[in-house]
């Protein structure tokens, strides 16, 4: 829960019947989960032989389901699982199942107020996101990656746009996939795409991206930087004025590249897991000047 304001720091104690006690009551108790302002935790049942629920702070969900899974809790304390009833796939939110189901659903996400969730999505053999429920109009033959926006109303993902054969090395390079915003694909397609990012806003999208077998650069919003790489790891969006910052490597050193032109002055052995401050105003990264030095 984002608010914090919302919780209760009032003193004293509150008592659930003990966990220990559930395995007892239950033929068998997943891992529990614990929600954001600690006032519930929960955790997967199984209640009878193919018939699993979830239970709250000791309470049982009246709905039971032939198989469960992934048990969280968004942020503004909603308690969500994966479900599946006849085959089929769905999430279910405080005990309540979504109206539509799939073929197969995983990777639960939720926007930053937790107000919308979203799964990845198998359905008659094609893929896409479903948003509380809703899946994309266009779904693709194969899916990597999502991403949703910071508030939640935006999705994307690494796609595949063209069929081949595991053996097709020729239809392979000359580019199958891409990278699709809210069903729609953007209009070139890549050797390879992977790690796609939103903006604060939501209105912009990078990705790493593979132009054949040698060289790598970062697309945002289907457009590519000038210079490409030997290599490039995840791009990160400046919270403000929509720069793009990636580690790339070239000539056996790592060096951070910001719109396609490096910066620092400096070389690294290995360098990832780059980030804006909040405001914007620093960039920050885990770096090995050498081998063995971090």
């Amino acid at each position: 829960m984002n608010d914090m304001k919302d919780w209760d720091w009032s003193k004293g104690e509150k008592h659930i019947t003990h966990f220990s006690q559930w395995e007892k009551e239950f033929n068998w108790v997943e891992e529990p989960q614990a929600s954001p302002d600690g006032e519930q935790i929960a955790a997967i049942v199984n209640v009878d032989e193919a018939e699993f629920s979830v239970c709250v702070n000791s309470r049982q969900w009246e709905s039971v389901f032939e198989k469960l899974w992934y048990l969280r809790f968004s942020p503004d304390g909603r308690l969500t699982v994966l479900a599946a009833d006849m085959g089929e796939w769905t999430v279910a939110v405080d005990d309540a199942a979504w109206e539509n189901n799939y073929g197969y659903v995983w990777d639960t996400r939720f926007s930053r107020d937790g107000k919308h969730i979203a799964v990845a999505v198998q359905q008659d053999m094609e893929y896409g996101v479903a948003v509380d429920g809703e899946l994309w109009e266009n779904t693709f033959s194969n899916l990597f990656d999502y991403s949703l926006s910071p508030d939640g109303s935006r999705t994307s993902a690494s796609i595949q746009t063209v069929n081949f054969s595991s053996g097709d090395i020729e239809t392979f390079q000359k580019g199958a996939y891409s990278v699709a915003v809210d069903g729609k694909a953007w209009d070139r397609n890549f050797v390879n795409t992977w790690r796609v990012v939103f903006n604060e806003s939501g209105d912009t999208v990078a990705s790493d991206v593979r132009l054949n077998l040698y060289d790598y650069t970062i697309a945002v919003n289907g457009e590519c930087w000038d210079k490409t790489f030997d290599c490039i790891w995840e791009p990160a969006i400046h919270p403000k004025n929509g720069a793009v910052i990636a580690p790339a490597r070239k000539g056996g050193k790592w060096m951070m590249a910001k719109n396609g032109t490096p910066i620092w002055g400096a070389e690294y052995y290995q360098l990832w897991h780059q980030q804006f401050s909040p405001d914007g105003s620093r960039i920050a990264a885990i770096a090995a000047p050498e081998y063995g030095k971090w």
